[in-house]
């Protein structure tokens, strides 16, 4: 049997074609999902989620709503084929984030090292509070994946696109900033 080049979801018999999805470390649920089907499969799944249902992706693993998390979405009827194209967003990963709280960086596959630092500091800035130079990302991401800090964490689980979890924990990037000023990685 060959498998699919696009991955499916599947919910009460009802299927669409993801385009991308990230799930959030640990499998805590979903940070990301752009789907496309029919209208009625679209909504059914959607609603799947919303309702805090597990939808299946692929018959090997499941897609949830993180139930605390607040997200943005959108759908839209494609009139040239009649099919509907969804994707549903973590607010914590856009501007409307809420302070304090663990964010996620996106990064499309298109997209350049420079484009992801740059979405990485803007959310930084807005989620963290702590100030830093735009030219101190390309460091701040690095420290912050290391095992020395561990405040930027990969959710390995995706297609189509890339994603972190990255801790909002002001003292820690605090901390982690003064020990660059001092060895000279932040000037």
């Amino acid at each position: 049997m060959q498998k699919n080049v696009m991955p499916l979801v599947h919910h009460d018999g009802l299927q669409a074609y993801v385009f991308a999805y990230a799930n959030a470390p640990s499998w805590q649920g979903v940070v990301y999902l752009s789907l496309v089907g029919y209208r009625a499969s679209v909504r059914a799944i959607w609603a799947a989620l919303v309702g805090g249902q597990l939808v299946d992706l692929n018959g090997d693993q499941w897609l949830r709503r993180i139930a605390e998390m607040p997200y943005r979405t959108h759908a839209v009827a494609l009139p040239e084929n009649g099919l509907t194209h969804f994707t549903m967003l973590s607010v914590q990963a856009t501007r409307f984030l809420e302070r304090a709280q663990p964010f996620y960086v996106l990064r499309e596959e298109r997209d350049d090292t420079a484009r992801l630092l740059q979405r990485f500091v803007g959310l930084f800035d807005l989620a963290v509070g702590v100030p830093v130079l735009p030219h101190w990302a390309a460091e701040l991401w690095r420290a912050g994946l290391s095992q020395e800090y561990r405040l930027i964490e990969s959710c390995a689980q995706a297609a189509g696109i890339a994603a972190w979890k990255a801790d909002a924990d002001a003292d820690a990037w605090l901390a982690l900033i003064q020990a660059g000023v001092q060895d000279g990685r932040f000037a």
